[in-house]
């Protein structure tokens, strides 16, 4: 079953074997290359804005961040105690990365101008993220009025930048090491309709639980 399952994501929705794995059996590997691609100061600034606008609009304070990122495929198989960070949250969880390349986007070398030697230039490449965003709420109306309301606000977002983020989005839960933070970025997001095929693979990261969720493509650059 689990087979058929693969050989239907990977010819329809041309997701790799390896992204598969990492959506079936619980995305630990993504922790690596989240650091790498600075996904996780990009997730942050997303959930900051989200939060900032629970806040300004519905007077959630920032400090009881309504919005966290998490891995949900943790619920219910962690302690007592870890579980409690999730409960009444929006957890964002990365179930996908994808590199975009253009064509003279690869990282090679290229000789300084002032001193002629070799400089290693960096690829200018944009990643695209699947974000499942799922709500953990005791109450299940209130999961539902959780999900409106985190749609109602990507839905009037806009591109997200240095210069049109709050301020304070760049830095909550920000990386300790400033080598891991964006600097000049374009964040942007896209709601992503599911597949009864998808949700099902979706409830195999949950546990088989049904939590109101949606999942966004996130554009960074």
């Amino acid at each position: 079953m689990l087979q058929q399952i693969s050989q239907i994501m990977v010819n329809r929705y041309k997701i790799s074997i390896i992204a598969l794995k990492f959506i079936i059996f619980g995305l630990k590997s993504l922790h690596h290359l989240i650091r790498i691609f600075m996904i996780s100061h990009a997730l942050s600034i997303l959930i900051n804005e989200l939060n900032k606008h629970l806040q300004d609009v519905y007077n959630i304070p920032v400090s009881k961040e309504a919005a966290i990122a998490g891995n949900v495929s943790e619920i219910n198989h962690s302690s007592e105690k870890d579980e409690e960070k999730f409960i009444n949250k929006i957890i964002f969880t990365v179930i996908n990365i994808l590199e975009e390349r253009s064509g003279s986007s690869f990282p090679g070398f290229s000789k300084g101008e002032a001193t002629g030697i070799n400089v290693r230039k960096e690829s200018q490449s944009a990643m695209n993220l699947a974000i499942l965003i799922a709500a953990n709420h005791s109450d299940y109306n209130e999961a539902l009025l959780m999900i409106s309301r985190t749609i109602r606000h990507f839905r009037t977002m806009g591109l997200l930048t240095g210069e049109t983020a709050a301020p304070e989005s760049l830095t909550i839960n920000a990386p300790e090491n400033p080598k891991d933070r964006l600097k000049d970025f374009k964040l942007s997001v896209t709601m992503h309709s599911c597949s009864f095929e998808e949700i099902n693979l979706i409830r195999n990261i949950t546990g088989g639980k049904q939590y109101p969720f949606v999942i966004y493509n996130m554009r960074l650059s």
